[in-house]
Parts: structure tokens; sequence; C-alpha cells
């Protein structure tokens, strides 16, 4: 943060990191000797089963603010975002935003109204990016344990895709406008945010193809 006489200007950067990871393990038998609750003393339908699954979401963020004499005010922000829930082409969206905003409570003509804390008129425009879907959606997943017919009565194991691929699946990316009013009065006791127009319009979609 920084002010040189009417002007004040600000900065901020950062960068996050989340990794989700999840195991599952589990196993199950009958025929247990009384007594012994454990899965090696089963002696029928004994199986088990397991499996795991992991996204990461990294993000780089950005900001930068400017004001002078409080009245005209400047924000600018970017996000980069990378997710594995997409395939490498895929995997990182930029998602900015702007917004201006006029203090009119701080203009001259406004000094001798004293009761009005903020009278703030302000625009503002930004990309939002979604990522929540399943995991593994950009490949074929594989399932075992399939059983299929030899031709002499009896059973071989096989396995085959789980899921069909889809390479191109990207960030959901959503656009939006809004105009609004901030008003605060009465010595910061009471305030009022008033949305006079809005425009989202979703811009891309998750299962593009």
């Amino acid at each position: 943060d920084k002010t040189f006489g009417d002007h004040k200007v600000s900065g901020l950067f950062g960068y996050s990191y989340q990794d989700y990871r999840y195991r599952y393990l589990g196993a199950k038998g009958k025929g247990m000797t009384e007594g012994l609750k454990e899965i090696d003393a089963a002696t029928l339908d004994r199986t088990n089963s397991g499996y795991s699954k992991r996204s990461v979401l990294t993000s780089i963020i950005a900001r930068a603010f400017y004001s002078y004499k409080n009245r005209y005010l400047i924000t600018a922000t970017l996000r980069r975002d990378g997710s594995s829930k997409f395939a490498k082409a895929n995997r990182y969206g930029n998602f900015p935003s702007a917004s201006v905003g006029w203090n009119i409570a701080e203009e001259n003509f406004m000094k001798h109204v004293g009761w009005v804390n903020q009278l703030k008129l302000r625009v503002g425009y930004g990309v939002l990016g979604n990522q929540e879907i399943d995991n593994y959606q950009y490949t074929s997943t594989i399932t075992t344990g399939i059983n299929y017919p030899d031709g002499k009565g009896g059973l071989l194991q096989g396995a085959f895709p789980k899921d069909f691929a889809n390479p191109t699946i990207k960030w959901e990316e959503t656009a939006m406008t809004n105009v609004g009013i901030d008003f605060i009065v009465l010595d910061n006791r009471l305030s009022l945010t008033c949305l006079l127009y809005t425009s989202p319009s979703p811009r891309d979609g998750l299962l593009s193809r």
C-alpha cells in the first residue's frame, strides 16, 4: 500500500495449492469361526476391493487498486487456475475482472451533506471459472473383474473401458457485468447496496466436445 498526495495505490499477489486425495480399501467374507472376526478366518466368499482418486488445483492471484482523493476508484484482478481434472492442453484458465467506482459523496458539491458517508456508483466486469466435475473424464478408466464365457462352459476374467473419454473437456467460463450503488448514511449506521443491472453470460461449457 502506498499513498502519494491525493493518489493511493495497492497491490496483492498470492499463490494457493490444494491437493485432494481419497483412498478406499475394503474386504469381506463369510463362515468365520465363532469369536474370531478376522477376514483371514473366513471360509466362504472372501473378496476385497479398493480404489483411490486424487485432484490438484493451483492458483496464481493478482490484484491492483488505484484511487484519486477516494473519489475515483479502479480495481483489476487476475486469476490463473490450473486443475488436474483437465488434460494438459486445457489444464489452465485465465479469469480476469475489473471495476471502476465513483464515490459521489467525496465530491465538493456533497460536502455540506454531512449525513451521507458514502454514495458510490460502480461498474464491474469479470469472468468466473468452474472445474466442478468428476476426476479423469478426459481419459478412459478401465473396469476389471468382468467375467465372460470361454466357450467351454467356464468363465474368464476381463476388463473394459468404464467411461468414454472426452479429451477436449475444459474450464467452464461465465462472464458477468454488473452496475450498482453503495449507499452509507448516518455515521455508518445504515447501509444499502442496490444492484441496477447484471448480465451473467456463459462463455464455454465443461462438456465442450
